[in-house]
């Protein structure tokens, strides 16, 4: 999907009032002719007016909180501002919504002056309710539309500022020589072993490795001098220690004892293989297996 820039939609929020005045003035003027023909049109456009101002200054400051969550702006915004700091481009957006609330304060003063002139009207309460409301659902639902549609747009390029660049670089070690490629390749290794072998280790851990040092070197200095064994019973890590004698004598007790193991002289690995080869030649020739099978046995 092509997201629009940044700088169409603030061109579009700055100038949406006059565009709708444009487009909307002969509905209006029909209107107010039609239902209510008293009605003073100096105080009519600035009531629209008034309210044009409030959608942009709602849509504006809807656009300042979706940026200020990633701290990200658009880079029409950083263009219009002339700079890449975000928040000169904040200080560009305050300054659009400053301006909004000054022609607020201008439409209020002219609404304010318009009310002190126009002369008392004998129409019901109702109609002129009904015909202002009139006057104002074009635009009103317009200005809706316009602006939801805008906000997206809006969101559409934060997001798309937030995945980074579009262009997908080129690797840079295709476009050099390959005896630097393999010196940066020497080096990354490099760079690798020294920070897992050599980088020094922390006070602490310096200290627990000599405690562990020390105490196998006491251990196996115990064990040669008294003529221990350890071994370890089960799966529970429980250690046999004991006497070394003792353990061969207890050892060989068993042994005699439960008939589970029997100590071979010589490794009789090369007799079995020369009957497994023996026995499957008989069957060979006797054609009780084929030569295929022989050979994926062999």
């Amino acid at each position: 999907m092509k997201t629009p820039n940044f700088n169409t939609v603030s061109t579009q929020i700055c100038a949406a009032s006059q565009q709708i005045t444009v487009s909307s003035n002969k509905h209006k003027r029909d209107v107010l002719s039609q239902e209510v023909p008293n009605t003073n049109p100096i105080m009519a456009n600035s009531t629209y007016q008034q309210y044009c101002a409030e959608i942009q200054l709602q849509l504006w400051q809807s656009c300042l909180d979706i940026a200020l969550q990633p701290h990200i702006w658009p880079e029409q915004v950083y263009a219009i501002a002339k700079t890449n700091n975000f928040n000169i481009g904040r200080e560009y957006v305050m300054n659009s919504i400053h301006n909004i609330k000054q022609q607020l304060i201008q439409c209020q003063l002219e609404l304010s002056k318009q009310s002190k002139l126009c002369p008392i009207t004998m129409l019901p309460l109702d109609q002129i309710d009904h015909s202002l409301e009139k006057m104002v659902g074009y635009e009103r639902k317009y200005l809706s539309i316009r602006n939801h549609h805008q906000l997206l747009q809006f969101k559409e390029k934060i997001y798309e500022k937030q995945l980074g660049p579009s262009c997908i670089r080129f690797t840079q070690s295709a476009i050099r020589p390959r005896k630097q490629q393999e010196i940066e390749i020497k080096n990354e290794h490099t760079d690798i072993s020294t920070k897992r072998y050599f980088t020094p280790v922390s006070y602490k851990d310096q200290i627990q490795a000599l405690q562990q040092i020390q105490t196998v070197t006491l251990i196996r200095q115990k064990i040669k001098k008294h003529n221990l064994i350890i071994r370890l019973t089960d799966k529970g890590n429980n250690f046999y220690i004991g006497s070394t004698v003792e353990f061969q004598q207890e050892a060989q007790k068993f042994f005699s004892d439960t008939s589970a193991f029997k100590e071979l002289s010589s490794n009789p690995f090369n007799e079995i293989l020369d009957k497994v080869v023996q026995l499957l030649n008989e069957l060979a020739s006797k054609k009780l297996i084929s030569n295929g099978n022989l050979k994926n046995d062999s």
